[in-house]
């Protein structure tokens, strides 16, 4: 937890920081996509974007070619978030993960990618 502190100072919940995960990922998204994605209803989804609107992590924007969407992507403070997350990635990888054989790397990454996949089917 000590290495992640520095992303303490944002007071995001576990909900607000997906949202984010999500936005970075796809880069940008609708509302009723982040809903669907989070699978809660599309008004759920906005009130948690309204407060990361109203703190600077995301903007919305009308889609151009669909005036009835809203177009969701990363701003000034959720572009910070990301560096500081980023930074703290690094440094967990060069005081941990450089530590590990190549052999306990691959093992671990396998292992990773089979819980997200049981993960995924589960969700489903």
């Amino acid at each position: 937890l000590k290495e992640y502190e520095p992303l303490m100072k944002y007071n995001l919940t576990t909900k607000q920081e997906m949202i984010l995960m999500l936005i970075r990922k796809e880069n940008k998204l609708t509302v009723s996509e982040i809903a669907s994605k989070m699978n809660v209803t599309s008004s759920a989804a906005s009130q948690i974007i309204s407060k990361l609107e109203k703190e600077n992590f995301i903007k919305r924007d009308i889609n151009p070619n669909n005036r009835r969407e809203i177009i969701v992507t990363l701003h000034q403070r959720g572009e910070e978030f990301f560096k500081e997350y980023k930074k703290i990635e690094l440094h967990i990888i060069e005081h941990y993960y450089s530590k590990l054989e190549l052999d306990e790397i691959v093992t671990l990454r396998n292992i990773t990618l089979k819980l997200e996949r049981l993960m995924a089917e589960t969700i489903k």
